[in-house]
């Protein structure tokens, strides 16, 4: 029975419920550890590993290297335990039921305040929608209304909330697999302009006069180049100051209980499932931002802009990436 001053509600009526819906969950087929990893990468992958090269140059490639480590191993020590504390609160659990086997009284704030985290970086993503659709549109000729930010947001918008009603992690494995193969598409960008002109011409990443900001001369030549000093380790108040990147770069706790839940065998709880999930989403986050930090900061140096992609020439292949990084980046609802 509750609490005075509660509703009373029989203790068989509320055991009643929790079975209904362990049966319901147990009548669903389990989510493949693959959907798994692809649903918690997506998740964890978003816009903001274009400002890793950026981080990089604030921190020192030693020092960047080491904090992108640091924060992949407490990102997956608190996915172990979300998940540990959602197979004691019971299956199917919610970021709800845990915080209130928690602390009783606790779920609401914990939801409020989920819903806002989610509510900020869907938010995120029509911005990066809307900034990056013009930019790439433009050297391809696009004039008038198809540069207007505000009309790219709102497609957006309609396009990808169909996403945030299904019902299971598992219905979005295949536009998972397309945000990462479009990733995978990014990260080879950035890796090709980083071998530069050994490849092909075009790769020239200071083919343009505005990235040719640093100039001097050499006897009686003048030689311009866009690429800065490239140090190891940088002083504590840069390090300080890109820290949230490293901190932000690793979101995706509020998809675990969801993952979990579908990852679970006959309605009961498959730790070693989700552990496989962990092994396999994180460490190939961790592979792409390393590479993709370090090819960014090893072809420009401390001059690499906030958004590695504004650092190049402009140029199809540039404008290709800003489509796919518009097209990817849509992580976010699949939280709500």
């Amino acid at each position: 029975m509750e609490l005075e001053g509660q509703e009373l509600v029989p203790a068989d009526a509320e055991a009643s419920n929790e079975a209904a819906s362990s049966k319901d969950a147990a009548s669903q087929p389990p989510a493949s550890i693959c959907s798994g990893i692809l649903n918690l990468a997506n998740t964890i992958i978003g816009s903001g590993l274009l400002s890793l090269p950026s981080a990089f140059a604030r921190c020192g490639f030693v020092t960047g290297s080491l904090l992108l480590l640091i924060f992949a191993a407490f990102s997956a020590l608190g996915l172990h335990l979300l998940s540990a504390a959602s197979d004691i609160s019971g299956r199917p659990a919610s970021l709800y039921t845990v915080a209130e086997k928690a602390q009783p009284n606790l779920g609401l704030l914990v939801d409020v305040a989920i819903g806002i985290k989610c509510f900020g970086v869907a938010t995120t993503y029509l911005i990066v929608v809307g900034d990056s659709l013009p930019l790439a549109l433009e050297p391809l000729g696009a004039t008038g209304a198809l540069l207007d930010r505000r009309l790219w947001s709102a497609l957006a918008a309609l396009a990808v909330a169909p996403l945030a009603y299904r019902k299971r992690m598992d219905g979005l494995r295949h536009t998972s697999l397309i945000a990462i193969l479009s990733v995978l598409v990014i990260m080879a960008v950035v890796i090709a302009f980083a071998i530069g002109p050994a490849l092909s011409p075009a790769l020239d990443p200071c083919a343009s006069t505005s990235a040719q900001s640093s100039c001097r001369a050499e006897g009686a030549e003048v030689v311009c180049s866009c690429r800065g000093p490239v140090v190891a380790v940088s002083d504590a108040s840069s390090i300080l100051r890109a820290l949230p990147i490293y901190t932000f770069a690793y979101t995706c706790h509020q998809n675990i209980v969801s993952i979990s839940n579908e990852m679970a065998l006959d309605g009961r709880p498959a730790p070693e499932r989700v552990i496989r999930v962990i092994q396999g989403a994180l460490p190939f986050a961790l592979a792409v931002y390393f590479s993709v930090a370090v090819a960014g900061y090893s072809t420009f140096g401390n001059r690499v802009a906030h958004d590695v992609l504004t650092s190049y020439p402009s140029s199809p292949l540039v404008s290709g990436a800003r489509l796919l990084v518009a097209g990817g980046d849509h992580r976010a609802l699949s939280a709500f």
